[in-house]
């Protein structure tokens, strides 16, 4: 059959070069690494963190009836339900559904945190690409299993691939999650606000399936087709992850630029010093070349020393020094000193120095922004160096200045793991992600016998749940220095316990609101605390495979969500406030946590003391 060929007219053609021509004059506008950071936002929103979107996709299958047929006293729709609202015109109220519902649910939260431990080791050995692909094949397969999946009364033959759908989102979730955080090198100066970033879009990715109601709600759109059409949406994004994603991850002060040939973010000029002078502009030097004294110390004590030549140049920012022992971390130097020590530290300072020091966060301001009893290992090493005189022709010293917890630091991968201090967090994490994952699983359920058959109150828990990154500023005060990590787990259980006493005894909708901004405050702080606790005891070098292995012994102890809801739907016939309230008595046992972890931190600061003043 021969090729037919369409005419295509002179003014389409001048509309694509023009579009094509307009959007390379904005790349090049736009800073490449902010592009990559877009689109990396982007994709971190689609995938990351579904399964928390939940309580709105089970109000989709309810209303077209998913496992009706099980149930053996099908009631009427309330009277107070909305004819023109889909999910409430066609619900069943029964047991073996609802049991069913929190099967899916937990298989895909249990794989949302066990998979983290494999995430992470696949990113480690080969990258940022692979695990990206590899986590957004997994979420594409699950939406189209959800897509294909029927079983309701009038579906002939039926299908049930719920549960490895959902299996199959969660698991893929971290993989895009994880694969971004490489990127926060781009940006040495703002690395943490970068990271919490990701942390907070990854909380309002479980608006995508808020979104998939308001379509239900509003057309009466089938399941099918909004996972078929999000699947498409996911499947263009596919080659997107595959052009922004480096083979291997960025290190701190690299630089990347948009190549028009290749269609694709390529690394510009990766050398330590180009790192270096990157970094250096970042942090806000102002001269062209800054001269820096690279000293580096092996194993075998052997130094080697580099430095600019323009000796009158004014001097780096202390701040170097911190970013380059990030960036060894980061890297895998450890920080024992047989893994040795890069630091990058100024030349000796001159009359011509002091009057050009910069004020700002190492300035005028130093000692409040260094005032912190809980500051990170990295802040300790900045304070040492605006504290003490700057580098002079003397030797460098061959012991590495004095880190926190050196202690549990310098131990092996399965010696940390079996620390008291990394049970403690793992216990911490575990219980108190079961509560969560026990409202979240049952939230809807919940609502539904306060009142709440349209389903108005649940859209909102999912808004509010999603949103929690609002509560930055107030998780930054308490660990910035107003009492720092055990204060932190204090406040995450004084919060679990109130919200679980409430939700026992308050019933009237209104009322729920508050509840649903206090579980929303104690989600963003529990992982704020987890995550941050387990560098700041045990540094970077092993933090990948603990942080996973917590996550997956977490995940495995929520399991037990299961025949708690089970239990709560079956045989309490609904009653949660029990369960509620066994919740509330184990926070208090819990309460013991935060004292153990505020007397590690007061001995460690003693110990610290004693070494700086030695």
């Amino acid at each position: 059959m021969p090729v037919q060929h369409f005419p295509v007219s002179p003014e389409t053609v001048d509309w694509v070069l023009t579009s094509r021509g307009v959007m390379l004059r904005l790349l090049r506008r736009v800073e490449a690494r902010h592009a990559l950071l877009g689109v990396a936002l982007t994709q971190t929103f689609l995938v990351s963190g579904l399964v928390f979107g939940w309580p709105s996709l089970s109000v989709i299958f309810k209303g077209e009836g998913q496992f009706g047929q099980l149930c053996t006293n099908s009631s009427e729709p309330s009277s107070g339900a909305n004819p023109t609202n889909h999910s409430s015109a066609f619900h069943v109220e029964c047991s073996e559904q609802e049991t069913q519902f929190v099967f899916i649910f937990q298989a895909g939260f249990f794989s949302q945190f066990a998979s983290r431990l494999l995430m992470g080791i696949l990113l480690d050995r080969y990258g940022p690409r692979v695990t990206a692909l590899l986590g957004a094949s997994c979420v594409i397969l699950g939406c189209v299993l959800f897509a294909v999946s029927e079983n309701t009364a009038s579906s002939s033959p039926t299908v049930n691939a719920f549960i490895p759908a959902h299996l199959l989102i969660g698991f893929g979730g971290p993989g895009c999650h994880f694969s971004n955080f490489h990127l926060s090198n781009l940006f040495p100066a703002r690395k943490n606000t970068i990271m919490s970033t990701q942390s907070a879009i990854f909380s309002t990715s479980g608006l995508v399936f808020y979104f998939f109601q308001l379509a239900y709600d509003a057309s009466g759109v089938s399941h099918k087709t909004l996972f078929l059409s999000f699947a498409g949406l996911l499947v263009c994004f596919f080659g997107v992850t595959y052009r922004i994603q480096p083979r291997r991850a960025y290190k701190l002060g690299d630089r990347v630029r948009f190549s028009v040939a290749r269609w694709e973010f390529v690394l510009m000029d990766s050398s330590p010093a180009a790192r270096t002078d990157a970094t250096a502009s970042e942090v806000g030097d102002t001269s062209d070349k800054i001269p820096l004294r690279l000293h580096r110390q092996d194993s075998d004590g052997e130094e080697s020393l580099s430095s600019s030549p323009e000796s009158s140049s004014p001097p780096a920012s202390p701040r170097l020094s911190a970013i380059a022992l990030e960036q060894r971390d980061s890297e895998g130097g450890g920080d024992s000193a047989a893994r040795g020590l890069l630091a990058l530290e100024p030349p000796p300072m001159t009359d011509h120095h002091h009057q050009s020091q910069p004020s700002g966060a190492f300035g005028e301001n130093a000692g409040l922004a260094l005032s912190s009893s809980f500051s990170s290992p990295t802040a300790d090493l900045v304070k040492q160096n605006v504290a003490t005189p700057l580098v002079s022709a003397e030797p460098t010293p061959k012991l590495p200045p004095p880190l926190r917890f050196q202690y549990y630091r310098s131990l092996t991968f399965k010696q940390q793991a079996f620390t008291l201090p990394y049970i403690a967090i793992t216990v911490f994490l575990s219980v108190t992600v079961l509560q969560m994952q026990f409202y979240l699983g049952t939230s809807r359920t919940q609502l539904e016998d306060k009142g709440d058959t349209d389903h108005v109150y649940n859209g909102i828990y999912n808004i509010l749940g999603a949103i929690n990154f609002i509560f930055i500023p107030i998780s930054g005060y308490i660990l910035d220095g107003h009492g720092g990590y055990p204060v932190s787990v204090l406040v995450t259980l004084v919060c679990a316990l109130l919200f679980n006493v409430l939700n026992a005894v308050v019933n009237p909708l209104p009322a729920q609101i508050p509840l649903f901004l206090l579980w929303s405050f104690m989600r963003f702080i529990t992982f704020s605390s987890f995550f941050g606790f387990i560098p700041d005891l045990f540094g970077f070098v092993n933090f990948g495979k603990l942080a996973g292995l917590a996550s997956l012994i977490s995940a495995a102890f929520g399991l037990l969500a299961i025949p708690l809801a089970t239990m709560c739907i079956s045989t309490l016939e609904r009653q949660f406030w029990q369960t509620h309230i066994v919740f509330a008595v184990v926070m208090l046992l819990e309460m013991v946590l935060p004292l153990y972890f505020w007397r590690l931190y007061r001995r460690d600061a003693a110990l610290l003391a004693l070494r700086s003043s030695g």
